[in-house]
């Protein structure tokens, strides 16, 4: 009997050892579970301040979650989206090309593969806004789709650069075709003035030619002319000496000086 008390004794001591061990335990728990949502308040807080799209889906494509920013640009609630196929959201309902896109990227992520289009998300006063949206699965240790991560960011820079780059590219295909025009004008004025210039050149050309026949001819007439005058110029110029020589004492200073003038023009011919 005395036995079995001090069994029963020490069967509660236990068991109430178990509850306040199982009581720190849950205290423990409740601590743990208070800092995780903490910590995930402060998370989706954090993800709020985000201007990018930033949802999670199931792999089946159900939103689950996702940051302020988007809602607010489309203008819907937490209730409108949440537990919604993604592509049947307002997002896409502007236009069934760009929730065609958005199933594509899902049925990719689906299979395991990662995903990057262009598309418009609509704007809560119905207008379009382009975006390129990213479609990530996140993979299991068996290597099956745990979730999809979607995320969506404006283009708007990227489509002003787009724009500016068509823009600047056009502009110089216009100055291009300009200068290739003033260059095709440029060459034909000189084409026109190269033929010109060698029409000048031939002209030149049989100028000199005939300049050269005539010099020719002249040189050749100088030759026969000197040679024919030779004979009667040294004739001369004998007859010159032999009256000086003979008659100097009956010439006067003016006549000897013209017979010495004929004789030097004799012998320089």
């Amino acid at each position: 009997m005395i036995a079995t008390r001090q069994d029963e004794d020490k069967k509660k001591d236990q068991l109430i050892n178990e509850l306040v061990e199982l009581r720190q335990r849950i205290t423990e728990l409740e601590a743990l579970e208070n800092q995780l949502k903490h910590e995930l308040e402060e998370f989706k807080e954090w993800i709020d301040t985000f201007d990018t799209f930033v949802g999670r889906l199931d792999p089946n494509g159900t939103l689950i979650f996702c940051n302020k920013s988007p809602l607010e640009a489309g203008g819907l609630t937490k209730d409108e989206v949440y537990g919604k196929y993604f592509p049947d959201t307002k997002w896409w309902s502007h236009s069934e090309t760009e929730r065609v896109k958005i199933v594509e990227s899902l049925r990719k992520a689906k299979a395991g593969l990662s995903s990057r289009v262009e598309c418009t998300f609509r704007r809560a006063n119905g207008t379009p806004i382009p975006i390129v949206f990213n479609c990530q699965p996140v993979m299991d240790e068996e290597g099956n789709v745990k979730y999809i991560t979607a995320e969506g960011k404006v283009i708007i820079e990227e489509t002003r650069l787009r724009i500016e780059l068509q823009e600047a590219k056009e502009n110089l295909e216009k100055r291009v075709r300009k200068r290739t025009a003033e260059m095709a004008e440029v060459n034909e004025k000189l084409r026109e003035e190269i033929a010109k210039r060698r029409r000048l050149e031939e002209n030149l050309k049989d100028r000199v030619q005939a300049l050269e026949m005539k010099t020719k001819e002249l040189e050749d007439f100088t030759f026969i002319v000197s040679h024919d005058l030779k004979e009667p110029l040294r004739g001369i110029a004998s007859f010159s000496q032999f009256v000086l020589e003979d008659y100097a004492d009956r010439l006067d200073e003016k006549g000897r000086g013209y017979l010495l003038t004929i004789r030097k023009g004799a012998e320089r011919m």
